[in-house]
């Protein structure tokens, strides 16, 4: 590269002296013509009209000769100063259309070497992108088969032992929280009388929706009117209506044979938790 920034300023510095050369070679031309115009015009007499006119004309010749002579010019003097400055002009005129050609060539040389280097030093930085990249952790990704938990204020029903009951029950409660690293949920009960906090394993834990599905006969626990406590039961007909959907069941050592329980409190239990 510094090689090549020597050669463009050499050239350049020699296209200028060229330049300079050629504008000299200008100017004596310009002196030239005007010296060579005043001595035609010395030399070209009137016509005469007479013999007055024939003696100025005599005299006028003379005048023009001393004028030549005054001004140390011949005419082969002038042919030959004419002929050195046209060739001053060519050589200049060619000299300066061969650096420029020159100058031209070079500076797609170093324009060329620098599309080259770029290339290059994109190319080395490339690996260094990819390594980089490769460095970044990839986002997490969820198990195949992840479980879909229930949201913070969703209503669930949660297999636990309340304060003061003699054994586990499946309640009505609302989660406050699920931790994946522990797979387990923090639920309240959702009496307000209470509030009791539960931390269960998801397994504890279902979630209730009012699209579910149950075939007349399936084995279910459904919420007891009044209650926050699911009781087995059977499901005896439904769903009915598509707003607020209702289940005709019958709960297990109940004297009433039918009752209506809303689609959202009914489940089936997981196997782990057979009827």
């Amino acid at each position: 590269m510094s090689r090549l920034n020597k050669d463009i300023c050499e050239r350049a510095r020699a296209l200028d002296a060229n330049l300079r050369q050629q504008t000299v070679a200008l100017k004596r031309l310009n002196k030239l013509q005007k010296k060579l115009q005043r001595l035609d015009a010395a030399r070209r007499p009137a016509p005469p009209t007479s013999l007055q006119n024939a003696a100025h004309k005599k005299g006028t010749s003379t005048s023009g000769a001393s004028k030549l002579a005054e001004l140390g010019f011949s005419l082969d003097s002038m042919q030959d100063l004419l002929k050195n400055s046209k060739e001053l002009c060519e050589a200049v005129t060619s000299g300066t259309e061969q650096e420029i050609a020159t100058l031209a060539t070079l500076i797609e040389s170093v324009s060329g070497i620098c599309e080259s280097f770029e290339r290059e030093q994109q190319a080395a930085q490339m690996p260094h992108k990819r390594r980089r990249l490769n460095e970044r952790e990839p986002p997490a990704l969820a198990p195949e088969h992840a479980p879909v938990v229930a949201s913070e204020e969703e209503k669930v029903a949660a297999f636990c032992t309340p304060s003061g009951s003699s054994g586990p029950s499946w309640i009505l409660a609302v989660v406050v929280r699920y931790s994946r690293p522990k797979q387990k949920y923090l639920v309240r009960d959702s009496d307000p009388d209470t509030a009791e906090q539960h931390e269960l394993a998801d397994a504890n834990v279902v979630m209730l929706s009012s699209r579910v599905s149950v075939a007349p006969g399936t084995r279910v626990y459904a919420l007891f009117e009044g209650t926050t406590v699911f009781y087995p039961a059977t499901v005896r007909s439904g769903p009915k209506r598509k707003t607020n959907p209702v289940y005709v069941v019958r709960f297990d050592d109940d004297e009433d044979p039918a009752k209506e329980v809303l689609a959202e409190n009914i489940f089936v239990p997981p196997p782990h938790h057979s009827l």
